[in-house]
């Protein structure tokens, strides 16, 4: 599990020397490549996520952390995406995404899956995901905690969530599609303006 300390004690990961911030102030936890854990280690000035003060919570990359007054540079914990340059199926129209498209079935039916599972209580992990989940981001420590004690049952689902906006996206402008189930994308060929991808022959 890859954590990360942050305080006004020299042996943490993060030192920040503002008289705001307590010695041992709070713990991130990397839950995934777009996905943070972070606890408040019972700081005299708290710790706070987009305004709101907070004990223990989930974040990614577009949200807002102040370490008591301080603010906290988040773009370091997060890699910086690659652009992929995407090879489109029919070479005579690059508008075409067809077998790029084909690639979000399988991540919607996992999500639906894999949360239909957390939300039962079951032990999902017996039940065969991991062959599907492999194929897709919900792998590596991703994954593990996923299936950890370490995570409470609503982060455990924030951590999905995150990652399923982040990749079930048009394959073209790369925005989120909602949770529009995959099949409503089939029936609706393409992408609206002003991306007009092509998603279906």
């Amino acid at each position: 599990m890859n954590q990360i300390t942050i305080g006004r004690n020299k042996t943490n990961n993060i030192l920040l020397q503002s008289v705001d911030i307590s010695g041992f102030h709070a713990v991130l936890t990397q839950l995934s490549e777009n996905v943070y854990l972070i606890e408040d280690k019972d700081s005299s000035n708290g710790t706070f996520v987009n305004g709101q003060r907070i004990r223990r919570t989930t974040f990614t990359k577009n949200d807002v952390i102040h370490i008591a007054r301080t603010p906290l540079n988040n773009n370091l914990l997060f890699k910086k995406e690659k652009k992929k340059k995407i090879d489109s199926e029919n070479k005579g129209d690059n508008n075409n995404y067809y077998k790029e498209f084909k690639k979000l079935e399988l991540i919607y039916d996992s999500f639906i899956e894999t949360k239909e599972k957390l939300q039962s209580n079951q032990n999902w992990m017996t039940v065969g995901l991991r062959v599907g989940l492999a194929f897709i981001p919900y792998v590596g420590f991703g994954l593990s905690m996923l299936a950890s004690n370490y995570l409470k049952k609503p982060e455990k689902i924030a951590l999905l969530n995150e990652e399923f906006k982040i990749h079930y996206v048009c394959p073209k402008c790369k925005r989120f599609l909602g949770n529009i189930p995959f099949e409503g994308l089939v029936n609706m060929k393409k992408h609206g303006a002003p991306c007009n991808a092509k998603w279906v022959k």
